[in-house]
């Protein structure tokens, strides 16, 4: 009898060693690359598959030999290599997608707020919009900083933070720009500018106008006008003059009430005008009833034309400074009572204003 003898083979062989070693420097190279910020759930899957494909190769080896099968254990394998591949290449994606969104929004926030500082320097909206933008300047810094060490989310974040305040600035310019757009301003404005050159056609004599947008002085004689200087204004040049303080230039019509030489005023020669008139009383009387100015707020007054200025900068505390040559000019010409009319704008003054600095000091 020819002995049978039986032959058991086993059904698998074990993977290879390092057989994830692939799967682990694609999950190493997604990690340092960023996955963890980018694409942190395909990360999970990615390490979950790997961990379940070496839970599966240990759980065959655990088994007696001729019972091992690997096949369950190489599909997850598979699966792991293919997560570990879709990981690295979707977190390079997304890093490219972030530093060109980034990129994009931090040249969109330059733009913003060169937009806004320049609308704010032309509406002189003030302290608070100062800091405001001096902290928008200090985050888009930080954006680039983040966007030059490769931290695109902290980058977009901060070119974000100052979008938004630029278009708040923007906008609170724009607002406070309007009224020099206003039919009805620019008609009365216009109808006191005609009445004051009617004046020095009849009485055959001169007469101001001060243009404050267009930060000019313009002197007429018999209706005509005669010359133009250019002129510095209140710290805030264009705003209303509310009360005593804000550092406004009032709108109006006044007459010159004294003129002092020499040794008279600190600002070398100087037109005293008599503000406030009845005008400006009755309107910030409105303004307390209506809340605008409080109770206690003087209305102000000393608003003069005045020497010292051609510093191309809004500086004095409401009067309107012109060069000590050109004061010299006015002094000689005009006199007590001469009209002195002080417009917002004049219509055919453009818009928007050039942006001028802005440095403190007293008139």
């Amino acid at each position: 009898m020819i002995p049978v003898v039986v032959l058991f083979i086993p059904r698998d062989t074990a993977p290879e060693p390092g057989y994830l070693e692939r799967v682990d420097q694609l999950i190493s190279m997604a990690r340092s690359e960023g996955a963890e910020t980018y694409t942190p759930d395909l990360l999970e899957t990615a390490v979950g598959e790997a961990h379940a494909a070496k839970v599966a190769v240990a759980r065959q080896r655990t088994r007696p030999l001729l019972l091992r099968g690997y096949g369950a254990a190489r599909f997850k394998i598979a699966e792991a290599t293919r997560s570990s591949e879709r990981l690295l290449e979707e977190t390079r994606t997304a890093i490219q997608a972030a530093r060109e969104e980034s990129g994009r929004a931090i040249e969109d926030a330059t733009r913003r707020l060169t937009r806004a500082n320049a609308a704010a320097g032309t509406a002189h909206v003030g302290a608070q919009g100062r800091r405001a933008l001096m902290g928008a300047r200090i985050a888009l810094d930080e954006a680039r900083r983040n966007y030059a060490r490769g931290a695109y989310g902290k980058a977009l974040a901060r070119a974000d933070a100052v979008l938004q305040i630029g278009a708040e600035w923007e906008s609170r310019s724009a607002e406070r720009m309007e009224r020099f757009r206003d039919a009805e301003a620019l008609r009365r404005w216009q109808q006191w500018i005609d009445e004051t050159l009617a004046w020095s056609d009849r009485e055959n004599d001169y007469a101001i106008v001060v243009d404050k947008v267009g930060r000019l002085l313009i002197l007429y004689h018999d209706g005509k006008e005669l010359v133009t200087f250019p002129v510095d204004l209140g710290i805030d040049p264009v705003g209303r003059k509310l009360q005593e303080g804000d550092n406004a230039t009032p709108e109006g019509r006044y007459r010159i009430q004294e003129v002092r030489q020499r040794g008279q005023t600190r600002y070398h020669r100087a037109l005293l005008l008599d503000y406030p008139n009845g005008e400006d009383r009755a309107r910030f009387q409105m303004a307390k009833e209506q809340g605008t100015v409080a109770t206690d707020a003087g209305i102000g007054s000393l608003i003069e034309i005045h020497g010292m200025g051609g510093r191309d900068t809004d500086w004095t505390d409401g009067c309107v400074a012109v060069a000590n040559l050109h004061m010299d000019a006015l002094v000689d010409l005009v006199r007590v009572g001469t009209p002195v009319t002080i417009v917002g704008r004049r219509s055919q003054t453009p818009l928007p204003m050039l942006n001028r600095p802005t440095e403190n000091a007293g008139s």
